[in-house]
C-alpha cells in the first residue's frame, strides 16, 4: 500500500480523495490543512515540517500561498510529488524546474482522466484545422475563486503551442462543477469540443491513480499524459 501525504485534506478534492484512497490501496497517512477534522483517520498538521509519518509521496490540492513549506518538505525528503493546484507564479515554477532533478513532479491543472484526453484531441486538432478561429469558453461554480480557470489556461497554452491563439471566456455560477468548450469557426462549418465534469470524485479518481503511476517514474517534471496509461 502507497502511503501519502495529502495536503488540503478538508477541502473538497481533498476529502474526495481521502474517502476513496482505500479503494486505490493508497493509505492517507497524514494530512495538511488550517483546520483539524474529527471525521479522518489520521493527524492533520498545520505545516509541514511538524510531520512525523513516513511517506511515499505527497499529493497536494491546497492553495499555491502554500507552496513553500510543501517545496521545502519535498526537497529535503526526497518525496514525489502531485500538484492539483494551480496558479503558481513564476519563481514557484522555477523552483520545480530545479526540483524536477531530485524527484519526478506531477503539476497538473486538471486531473480528470477525460480532460487530459482532451488535451491530447485539441493539440491535434488544432493543427489539422489551422485556418481556424478558436475559442474557449469555462463555466465553474460561483466559490471558484481563479477566472479563467487553469485548466483554461492550459487548453491556451496547448493551441498556442500550435501557433494559433485563443480566445477564453468563463461564467461563474450555482454549483457547477466544471465545463469546458473549444470551439473552431471555419468557412462554412463549427468543430465544437466538451467536457464537462459531473462530479469532483473525477479529480480524486485521476489524483490517485496518477499517484501510483508517478512514484515509478524517473525524476522529471511531468503532465498528465506523459504517464503511461
Amino acid at each position: 500500500m502507497i502511503k501519502v501525504i495529502l495536503s488540503g485534506i478538508n477541502g473538497k478534492i481533498g476529502s474526495l480523495i481521502y474517502k476513496l484512497s482505500n479503494k486505490f490501496d493508497v493509505q492517507i497517512v497524514a494530512g495538511i490543512d488550517k483546520t483539524p477534522n474529527e471525521n479522518v483517520n489520521c493527524p492533520i498538521y498545520y505545516d509541514f515540517n511538524n510531520i512525523e509519518e513516513p511517506c511515499d509521496a505527497v499529493i497536494d490540492f491546497s492553495s499555491a500561498n502554500a507552496f513553500d513549506g510543501l517545496y521545502n518538505y519535498a526537497k529535503t525528503h526526497n518525496i514525489p510529488l502531485l500538484i492539483g493546484t494551480t496558479g503558481h507564479n513564476k519563481g514557484q515554477i522555477e523552483k520545480l524546474n530545479e526540483l524536477k532533478k531530485h524527484i519526478p513532479i506531477l503539476l497538473a491543472s486538471n486531473v480528470s482522466i477525460g480532460m487530459n484526453a482532451v488535451f491530447e484531441i485539441v493539440k491535434n486538432l488544432t493543427k489539422r484545422l489551422n485556418e481556424s478561429d478558436i475559442y474557449i469558453h469555462e463555466t465553474h461554480h460561483k466559490h471558484k475563486t481563479d477566472m479563467p480557470s487553469g485548466t483554461a489556461k492550459t487548453l491556451q497554452s496547448i493551441i498556442e503551442s500550435c501557433g494559433k491563439n485563443a480566445t477564453i471566456t468563463s461564467v461563474r455560477a450555482k454549483e457547477i462543477v466544471g465545463t469546458h468548450t473549444i470551439t473552431y469557426f471555419l468557412d462554412g462549418e463549427i468543430v465544437e469540443i466538451k467536457h464537462t465534469a459531473l462530479s469532483k470524485e473525477v479529480f480524486a479518481i485521476g489524483a490517485l491513480t496518477c499517484i501510483k503511476k508517478l512514484i515509478k517514474m524517473p525524476n522529471g517534471l511531468y503532465n498528465f499524459n506523459d504517464l503511461p496509461i
